[in-house]
């Protein structure tokens, strides 16, 4: 992630950290962790306030862009960190060993977790922000932890692409024919028959709100 090639798109790693520390608290501190120069309070706010959900991605990679004097779809992602957290957490041997490392691992969806319910991935081969390659990876990854686990993919994990290649359905255009076919996917599985499944043991009550992003 931490590297000085610019990337079309950088909102997504404030979000990340923000809701990161939403659940985890401390061990992922937005003030720690994200830039200072994007950390800086001025007149236009900062990367807090812009990547507080109530704006969307855009306009959050042009005040990031903005901040760092150049064009939104050519941020660095590397500066949109600390140099300080880069080098004595991320680019550290024991990063792995360390909380947030230990975090990332367990939410590692490619490290031989195996789904047990249907998963239908929707991608656009026009997609230039998130390569339709990237949604056959999972899909590969994803099938051999399923026979790993003794099981047949087939029925279970699906790819559906949006659209044929040259029809002009980016990544962000794709929502819209993706969430169609969603619901229709959901309306579909409502249908079939279910099996009673026995309802176990009753979850215990939560405790209080992870604490709110600063």
């Amino acid at each position: 992630m931490a590297v000085d090639t610019p990337a079309p798109h950088g909102f997504y790693v404030p979000f990340i950290i923000l809701g990161y520390h939403a659940v985890y608290g401390r061990i992922v501190d937005p003030l720690a962790i994200l830039s200072p120069a994007q950390l800086e309070d001025r007149e236009d706010g900062n990367v807090l306030q812009w990547a507080d959900g109530r704006s969307e991605g855009l306009r959050v990679d042009a005040a990031m862009g903005r901040r760092l004097g150049v064009p939104a779809g050519r941020l660095v992602l590397r500066k949109l960190f600390s140099p300080a957290w880069i080098t004595e957490v991320l680019e550290s041997h024991a990063f792995p060993l360390t909380p947030i490392g230990a975090i990332l691992q367990e939410n590692d969806l490619a490290g031989g977790w195996a789904p047990t319910r249907p998963i239908i991935f929707m991608h656009s081969p026009d997609d230039r922000d998130l390569p339709m390659a990237n949604a056959t990876l999972a899909l590969e990854r994803l099938s051999q932890a399923v026979r790993e686990d003794g099981r047949d993919p087939a029925g279970l994990l699906e790819l559906r692409p949006l659209g044929r290649p040259g029809e002009g359905i980016d990544h962000v255009l794709g929502i819209f024919p993706g969430i169609s076919r969603a619901f229709s996917q959901i309306e579909e599985q409502r249908q079939k028959p279910t099996r009673a499944v026995s309802p176990g043991p009753r979850c215990p009550p939560t405790g209080s709100p992870p604490p709110a992003a600063r």
